[in-house]
């Protein structure tokens, strides 16, 4: 059982990921089966049945652009630290969020650049 989170608000972010990337090298409900691709539109999504993880974004020739990003729900603590930062670690990418974990306990900014996360709890 993670700990999981209540509320995540995406502030910005930008990250590009290769076409043929392997989910699964993270975490391993997540396979090309799970990438919904719409080629007609230009667009992908990732979605763990609402909860947990959520990804989108669009098609280019340089890969899968992400355009938005959600984490919170049932299991959203294992993915934020398994899939959500490696993500944005090994591709470079750049995140701002914030966070408020279970019932309220503690809120936490992230702040990603060029791949270097850098995490601390905030009051509001």
């Amino acid at each position: 059982m993670s700990y999981n989170i209540d509320t995540f608000k995406l502030k910005k972010v930008r990250l590009t990921l290769p076409i043929d990337i392997k989910f699964d090298k993270y975490v391993d409900w997540l396979d090309e089966e799970s990438v919904i691709g719409n080629f007609d539109k230009g667009t992908w999504s990732i979605n763990d049945n609402g909860e947990g993880f959520e990804m989108q974004g669009k098609i280019t020739k340089a890969g899968l652009e992400v355009t938005n990003v959600k984490v919170n729900g049932e299991g959203s603590g294992h993915d934020y630290e398994d899939l959500l930062k490696p993500l944005f670690v090994d591709y470079k990418g750049d995140l701002e969020a914030v966070m408020i974990w279970e019932g309220g306990d503690s809120i936490t900014s992230i702040s990603i650049v060029n791949g270097k996360v850098t995490e601390k709890e905030i009051e509001l």
